[in-house]
């Protein structure tokens, strides 16, 4: 190989060809922007002060069936990353291949799981021989294309694995050993390039598989050879213990968690500007050496890209939007991160700035450049409350966690005062009705039995060796009959207890009793909670009431529905591990008719199953490489007739004129929906649920975290994104609802 380059490190910084190098990053996910978007990223976070990118590998949108390979459109990491490279942007590549990046399985193809044997994230042998196989093959094409710092490319930094203290205590030993073969691994991948493995907080976002009262550090997280970062809201916190445990080793912030991620029925997370400000510039006053906000663009999960529980936005408050527009933050952090980039000869000059504790919370760090011998001061107040402080012949009146940053006794920037930047009003302009044409609407059967095969319910398989995850539906059918007097009878409630993951509709002679509306929790298991085990009651669901007859069996249907796969071993049970992730029923339900005799009496009968159980996959696929609807039993009508899962298509003109003034693309408002799943121009772009905020309690995993719920937001999300790469002038629009609404108040809206 002929070298260009050399990237290595020394106990203060990265060092690019010998010189130390201040690394301010995003971290950008390439699957979630659409790839007519990437330049418009790209160039924003250039403007925006980074010289390097954070990004992770996603296994699970490049082989999605073993030994079948896409590197096309959203998925073509090389000209992503040549991209950067154009742009004059590094890159930490984070291959994992566990990712975590709140993407379906943490970023591993749901087919893993069904190797024989396997164990996932520990010296497994079955495990480790698909891992290697992996990543020697994309390494291979990674290299061919040159993109490692030595060869003239982007690459500076590889990571293999990923916050694996979080689950270190599971795999005890085997875990230790699993971690210490990838070293070898890395090793005989040669990417020569520095190794870096990263440790999460878990103190601060409550992942309870590993919090315990034991100290932090008696979990796992990286092997000796390679610099250890870490994952935070409040990188300086971590700067003491890291310099105690690795004092050869530059302090590297590889997720600096600038807000969070939103789950369906939670109200939408937020971080404050302000925080986020001081957050920075503590850490890097203290003597990091590099960070990565994340997200810096986190886009939007199409396909099937969310993992459980996650919303299609990824917005996770970001600099720059969901639909690609810079927010206020991105020019707050564009300030700052131009005041480092222009002094980081001052910052890297010396291994430790100079401490003064001026006040019991109020530090300063002063850093000095050796040949002008000019002093870089960072006056820091980590105190709840207001403090007042002569420092560098000013008079200051801090705010509350904020920072200040000097050159000499002038003023760079303090972060008490620097937040009157203003941005142009930003909002949605409605598509005329005009530009809606052909609708086809179709109504999909409920199916019931008898069916061809059906067994013992204990027999049934796994929903996820059957559907491979392509499709989030599964039919579980039966038969039941209910020991009643009279001749006919209303149904007034449903009682039911059953354990599923992850919500079901409920059919009884094709008719739509209800659905399992729940709480999402992302963290299912902890504290308490229900985990799979529910018990519903569906009462005034559907008017007028269901009636039926005492004579007849009675068809129960139940529509189970995925909201994604798992990210980690925390989203199960306690000592769980990944390749345990299921979806489906797990047992028999348990179903009660609150019947209704007579005016003043109702009794309460259990349904008494009959008849063995089948499954059916409900064939809604989530890419936009087949049909959207691969069923048969359906019709089409002029207007659904009944509630039930139901298929749209719509014909939307738009103008080229109009698509040419557009920029970012447009959105559709589902608020007038339930639940399902929608492609425009064959182009999946993800899940939508309309369902409101349930409960106003902040979410305990967040109790330790600077992040806050915004409740008034009356549902998690409304907008769904429409890239503007996949418009046309003849748009066709699916849209597969799984209970009902009023498609024709569905609205289209421009992103302004």
């Amino acid at each position: 190989m002929a070298y260009q380059g050399v990237a290595s490190f020394d106990s203060r910084a990265i060092t690019l060809n010998g010189k130390r190098t201040l690394l301010l990053g995003g971290s950008l996910q390439y699957p979630k922007i659409h790839h007519t978007q990437w330049n418009n990223t790209l160039k924003l976070a250039k403007e925006c002060g980074l010289n390097f990118l954070d990004i992770y590998v996603f296994w699970n949108v490049h082989e999605k069936k073993r030994g079948i390979f896409t590197f096309t459109e959203e998925a073509d990491i090389f000209r992503f990353l040549q991209m950067a490279h154009q742009h004059g942007l590094l890159v930490m590549l984070r291959l994992g291949p566990y990712i975590c990046a709140e993407t379906s399985y943490g970023g591993f193809p749901c087919w893993l799981r069904e190797i024989p044997g396997i164990q996932f994230r520990t010296y497994n042998d079955p495990f480790m021989r698909e891992v290697k196989r992996w990543l020697f093959y994309i390494t291979t094409l990674l290299k061919e294309k040159r993109l490692f710092f030595p060869q003239g490319g982007p690459i500076v930094l590889v990571q293999l694995e990923n916050e694996y203290d979080l689950v270190s205590k599971i795999q005890l030993s085997k875990g230790e050993q699993y971690l210490n073969w990838y070293n070898e691994l890395y090793r005989e991948l040669a990417f020569d390039v520095p190794l870096i493995m990263c440790r999460s907080s878990p103190e601060e976002v409550g992942e309870f598989c590993s919090c315990s009262k034991e100290p932090e550090l008696s979990t796992i997280a990286s092997v000796e050879t390679c610099i250890e970062t870490f994952n935070s809201f409040y990188g300086h916190k971590k700067i003491a213990d890291l310099r105690r445990r690795k004092p050869h080793q530059p302090i590297l912030w590889t997720e600096f968690w600038i807000g969070w991620y939103d789950i369906w029925t939670s109200a939408p997370r937020k971080r404050s500007t302000e925080d986020v400000i001081y957050a920075a510039l503590r850490f890097i006053a203290q003597g990091g050496a590099g960070f990565s906000y994340y997200m810096f663009h986190g886009g939007t999960h199409f396909n099937n890209l969310a993992m459980y529980s996650q919303t299609t936005s990824y917005y996770f408050d970001s600099p720059i939007d969901e639909y690609g527009r810079p927010s206020f933050l991105f020019y707050m952090l564009k300030r700052i991160n131009h005041i480092l980039h222009q002094f980081s000869s001052h910052l890297l000059s010396q291994d430790h700035p100079q401490v003064l504790h001026l006040l019991p919370q109020v530090v300063a760090f002063i850093w000095q450049e050796h040949s002008s011998q000019q002093s870089l001061s960072f006056l820091c107040n980590d105190s709840e409350q207001i403090a007042y402080i002569m420092f560098q012949q000013s008079m200051m009146k801090m705010n509350p966690l904020s920072v200040a940053v000097f050159l000499e006794n002038e003023l760079l920037f303090d972060s008490s005062s620097g937040y009157d930047w203003q941005i142009p009003f930003r909002d949605f302009k409605p598509l005329e009705r005009a530009y809606f044409r052909e609708l086809k609407t179709f109504q999909l059967d409920i199916p019931i039995p008898p069916l061809s095969s059906s067994c013992d319910f204990s027999q049934l398989p796994d929903m996820l060796s059957v559907t491979q995850d392509e499709t989030d539906y599964m039919w579980y059918i039966s038969s039941a009959t209910l020991p009643v007097s009279s001749k006919e009878f209303t149904c007034e409630k449903v009682l039911l207890q059953i354990e599923m993951a992850d919500l079901i509709h409920l059919f009884i002679n094709q008719q739509y009793m209800g659905s399992s509306w729940i709480k999402i929790d992302d963290e299912r298991f902890a504290n308490g909670k229900n985990g799979f085990r529910f018990s519903i009651e569906f009462e005034n669901s559907v008017y007028p009431q269901p009636v039926f007859s005492s004579n007849s069996k009675l068809y129960v249907s139940i529509l189970v529905c995925s909201l994604g796969l798992i990210k980690g071993e925390f989203q199960l049970w306690k000592g769980a591990t990944m390749e345990k992730e299921k979806k489906g029923l797990f047992k028999q339900p348990i179903i009660h008719f609150v019947v209704k005799h007579s005016e003043l009496e109702t009794e309460t009968i259990p349904l008494s199953f009959t008849s063995s159980w089948a499954m059916m996959p409900l064939s809604i696929m989530k890419d936009h490489q087949s049909a959207f609807v691969k069923e048969y039993n359906i019709k089409n009508v002029d207007k659904p007739l009944s509630l039930g899962p139901t298929y749209y298509k719509q014909t939307v003109i738009i103008n080229k004129a109009m698509i040419d003034a557009l920029k970012w693309g447009l959105v559709i408002d589902f608020s007038s929906m339930t639940k399902g799943i929608f492609r425009w121009n064959s182009f999946c772009c993800g899940r939508y649920y309309s369902i409101q905020v349930l409960g106003k309690e902040r979410d305990p995993s967040l109790r330790n975290s600077p992040v806050q719920e915004d409740h008034l937001f009356k549902s998690t999300q409304r907008y769904y994104h429409i890239p503007k790469g996949v418009l046309q002038e003849r748009n066709e629009l699916e849209v597969f609802e799984e209970i009902g609404g009023n498609f024709m108040q569905l609205r289209i809206l421009f992103v302004e």
